[in-house]
């Protein structure tokens, strides 16, 4: 099976022709199943990423190394491609329910 294909920087990967979201399994931990990223801000990529996710449906769960000097929390690896529900981005967070697991990529 084929893994999903990102690049630096993005906050996207394609994986089977499809532009997907990536979120980082850090912000599961201790809310599992759902996703609680306090780090919402005036970025310009925020408004496309909850877009996708709204529009879309789906993430690719991944882990990551730990953030750098300014934060920045960089892929180590992808999990697994998810359903995602109720997703709110307001008051500075990002949250949504982690719903069905469509594809495992280990």
């Amino acid at each position: 099976m084929p893994k999903p294909i990102g690049r630096p920087g993005s906050w996207f990967a394609k994986w089977n022709g499809e532009s997907l979201p990536c979120i980082h399994s850090h912000w599961t931990k201790g809310h599992w199943p759902f996703y609680l990223d306090a780090g919402l801000d005036d970025r310009p990529e925020w408004p496309a990423f909850v877009e996708a996710l709204r529009v879309g449906g789906k993430a690719i769960l991944t882990t990551s190394h730990e953030a750098d000097q300014i934060g920045i929390r960089r892929r180590k690896s992808y999990v697994a491609l998810w359903t995602v529900t109720d997703v709110i981005a307001a008051d500075g967070e990002l949250r949504f329910k982690l719903a069905d697991q469509l594809e495992r990529f280990d």
